[in-house]
């Protein structure tokens, strides 16, 4: 059985969609347009992250739904398979440039705006394309069990 999900991994994940979102349009002469998407999606995803934390099981209560948890699993496998390709075509502030706390990612490298459209975004090896249509499963999935939870909240008795 996996691991219960808790609200911890959820907002990381949250903060991570966040961090992407504006890692895409970092340094905007040198990312290319199609990238605005995509940030707008993964902030999405970030909000429907972000809604979902407080309706999470407690620890005296871990049995997570099943559907929810492969949610949040899938949606993490690809944020952290995105956050490596972020990781690669972009270049890092070097530690003496940072802030504390601040974000690493300054801008893409100029390779980015030539070969963005043979990279593999996505863990099945899709193309840019492929990544906005799992991230706005991912949004949707969430919003949906998000509603879903919503209505029987609201239906326990007082």
């Amino acid at each position: 059985m996996a691991s219960p999900l808790s609200v911890g991994d959820v907002i990381a994940l949250s903060k991570l969609a966040i961090a992407l979102g504006r890692a895409f349009t970092k340094g905007r002469k040198s990312a290319p347009e199609e990238f605005r998407e995509v940030e707008s999606q993964l902030y999405s995803l970030s909000a429907a992250l972000d809604a979902l934390t407080p309706l999470l099981p407690t620890p005296a209560n871990e049995d997570a739904d099943d559907s929810l948890s492969y949610a949040v699993r899938s949606c993490r496998r690809t944020l952290t398979h995105l956050e490596t390709v972020v990781t690669s075509y972009g270049v890092l502030k070097k530690d003496e440039e940072r802030k504390p706390n601040g974000a690493r990612f300054r801008r893409w490298n100029t390779a980015i705006k030539s070969s963005w459209k043979s990279i593999v975004w996505t863990t099945e090896g899709g193309d840019l394309a492929a990544l906005r249509s799992n991230l706005t499963v991912h949004t949707n999935s969430l919003n949906l069990l998000l509603g879903v939870m919503m209505k029987c909240v609201k239906s326990l008795p007082l």
